[in-house]
Parts: structure tokens; sequence; C-alpha cells
């Protein structure tokens, strides 16, 4: 880990902000509704984080569906068994 002086760590964060793009837009035939001059130039250690849509794809509603309902015949068998004994 370095060690940063106070004055440069200051500098460090009034330069960190965070720019939000929607990658449709800016992808679309018709041109981005954002201006492109207002992109900032990027430099060595700028991070770039691209979201990925939807939130959940097909393989997160299956293992959420299957994990929840795995729950349930779990929880069904456990009563069955208390009731019957």
């Amino acid at each position: 880990m370095k060690n940063v002086s106070s004055e440069s760590a200051a500098s460090l964060r009034e330069s960190e902000y965070i720019t939000k793009f929607d990658l449709r837009q800016l992808m679309e035939n018709e041109g981005p509704k954002v201006e492109l001059n207002k992109i900032p130039r990027l430099n060595a250690g700028d991070i770039i984080l691209i979201p990925g849509e939807p939130k959940l794809y097909f393989k997160d509603y299956t293992s959420l569906v299957l994990s929840i309902t795995s729950t349930l015949i779990s929880l069904a068998i456990l009563v069955l068994n208390i009731i019957q004994k």
C-alpha cells in the first residue's frame, strides 16, 4: 500500500466523480441523446462499470424458483413427519 500525503489525497478526492450513461442511448441508430463531448477522458486507474440488463436472467430465475420449491418441499416433509408421529 502506498502512503499518500493528505494534500495529494485531497486532490484525488476532488477529481473523483461518477458519470452515468445509458448504453442503449449511446448505441441507438438515431444517435445519442448525451453530448459526446461531455464524456470524460479516461486516465490510468479509472474504473469503468457497465451494469448488465436485465438484472436477473433465466438462469437466475430458475435457481430462485428451484431453491424456493425445494425449501417448501422440505418443510412439507418435515410437517408430515411431525404430524404422523
